[in-house]
């Protein structure tokens, strides 16, 4: 090939041209097509070639500079053999030929993901590179089914020394990173602070919560107890000198996700199976059902302040479902406790509440021992064998807002208990609505009102001896502006409440209510006052 030859392969044509604009079309088109996850899912030829210059080479526009020399080659390749094939009449091989280099270079060659930079990102270094890549992969492990891996995965995991992301020339230093401005270690980056995963939550925050508990229920599964759980997650997510050495300790709570989200004690807000709570002012969360458990107790709350949140979650199949004694200030809530001997079980607990449970085909639901203060609400309980409520000793404490029905007895009141608060209840279905389980007439001075009782008896009195007793003392109504009384009914529809006169039509019934000489209901509750109530 002579000189003039040579120009003549390099020198500009439309036809050459117009080749070269249609392999930056298709070039752009992959680019743009792939680039909406940071990974491409069909890479083609070009598209790997692209990532390997990039390993070496961190500019873009060098890179792109270089896949244009390399297009306009092939446009003067593919144009001198068409002609070479023309001549010799042969014009359909050049076709073939033309078409063989573009399937070879734009055809994707596999389903891998091969991450790539997106267009309207300009690399400069191996430092923006390297953090590119990071964000890549995150996006990647969220897409997998096994989100440990999203959570676990920081920036520099698999890379030596430390890198100088903010370029100040200091080692390891704190950068400011993600939507949120978490602070963070310069090479301990992790997905949770700077890739949204939506499977994980909506924000960040949810997302770092959602992490710490994937992460508690997985060590959960093969450490012994809470403690060991937590200090594996903490080992996996903080590690102590390369906080330090980036001065972390310093960040104040509010923007500190340490603490926030990875206390020292993280697992014990994460348990799904029985377990000890014994962290004062402890948080606990149960994640899971726990079905047919073999304890005696399964959940025990061993220590003061504590907030138990099931969740939503079942405890089923225990001598006790929650056992707590000699504690001050728990809350338990939002938990459904089945086939429990005693669903929940609490000996010398104070200022505690009860909060929206649900107890299903217990023998006994609540059984409260020389507990005070204690308040039962929006709690509901259906088929007992025995009882659903029992306050052997106690007093101050608040059944309000509960539903019980289906049982043997609704709410048992034993003989040294007195001052508690019964309003507001909806009592059916039972044998005995409420039982004063007298001894020596030690019961008085509870304040029982605002309840709907329909039960085959409503209120009785039963000495330890197994005789009928008497009930002493108690205030069955308060005044017409707060709600007034009681309503007696029964399954027969026969019940005081059921059949009394209500001439005013203001649902209260005309006259009183007597239950013995010391307990009257002043304002018993009519049939009109339901029909308003069903408004």
């Amino acid at each position: 090939m002579n000189i003039k030859s040579i120009k003549e392969f390099f020198r500009p044509t439309k036809v050459k041209i117009l080749i070269l604009v249609s392999f930056i079309v298709l070039f752009l088109s992959q680019m743009i097509f792939n680039f909406s996850t940071f990974c491409i899912r069909y890479p083609s030829p070009t598209l790997i070639i692209f990532d390997i210059l990039l390993k070496y080479i961190y500019r873009n526009d060098f890179i792109y500079a270089i896949f244009l020399i390399v297009y306009y080659l092939l446009s003067c390749l593919i144009v001198y053999f068409y002609n070479y094939f023309e001549r010799s009449k042969q014009g359909f091989i050049g076709l073939i030929f033309t078409a063989g280099i573009i399937l070879i270079l734009f055809i994707p060659i596999s389903a891998n993901n091969v991450c790539v930079p997106p267009l309207s990102k300009l690399i400069k270094s191996e430092i923006e590179y390297n953090y590119w890549y990071f964000e890549g992969r995150c996006n990647e492990l969220c897409e997998d089914k096994n989100l440990i891996g999203y959570c676990t995965y920081y920036f520099g995991k698999n890379k030596s020394g430390i890198t100088d992301l903010n370029e100040d020339n200091q080692k390891n230093s704190l950068v400011l990173v993600g939507a949120q401005n978490w602070p963070a270690c310069e090479s301990r980056i992790y997905c949770f602070l700077t890739v949204p995963c939506k499977k994980l939550g909506s924000t960040q925050s949810e997302v770092m919560e959602q992490c710490a508990k994937l992460l508690c229920q997985n060590y959960l599964e093969n450490e012994s107890n809470i403690t060991l759980a937590s200090k594996a997650v903490l080992k996996e997510i903080i590690e102590s000198d390369n906080l330090n050495e980036c001065n972390f300790v310093s960040i104040p709570d509010k923007n500190n996700w340490h603490r926030r989200f990875f206390p020292e004690y993280v697992c014990e807000k994460y348990i799904n199976s029985c377990s000890n709570l014994d962290k004062e002012g402890g948080t606990y969360y149960l994640t899971g059902d726990i079905i047919n458990s073999t304890n005696i107790s399964c959940i025990n709350i061993k220590e003061s302040n504590i907030i138990l949140d099931c969740r939503g979650h079942i405890i089923d199949g225990n001598q006790r479902g929650i056992f707590a004694k000699d504690v001050n200030n728990i809350t338990i809530k939002n938990c459904i406790i089945s086939r429990c001997s005693n669903a929940l079980y609490l000996v010398d607990v104070t200022n505690s509440k009860i909060f929206n449970l649900t107890f299903r085909n217990n023998g006994r639901g609540i059984f409260l021992d020389n507990s005070d203060n204690c308040s039962i609400e929006k709690v509901k309980i259906t088929n007992c064998t025995r009882d659903g409520i029992w306050i052997f000793v106690g007093g101050n404490n608040k059944i309000k807002n509960c539903c019980i029905n289906n049982s043997h007895t609704a709410i048992i009141l034993g003989p040294e208990v007195k001052d508690n608060k019964i309003y507001n209840n909806h009592i059916y279905n039972n044998t005995v609505g409420i039982l004063f389980r007298t001894a020596f007439s030690f019961i008085s001075n509870h304040e029982i009102y605002g309840n709907i009782f329909n039960n085959t008896h409503n209120a009785e009195a039963f000495w330890e001896k197994k005789e009928w007793g008497i009930i002493t003392k108690n205030f069955w109504n308060t005044t017409k502006e707060k709600g007034g009384g009681n309503y007696w009914g029964n399954p027969n529809g026969t019940g005081y409440s059921d059949t009394c006169e209500d001439l005013d039509k203001d649902g209260f019934c005309d006259k009183e209510y007597i239950l013995t000489s010391e307990n009257i209901d002043y304002l018993p509750l009519s049939k009109e006052y339901l029909a308003k109530k069903a408004e």
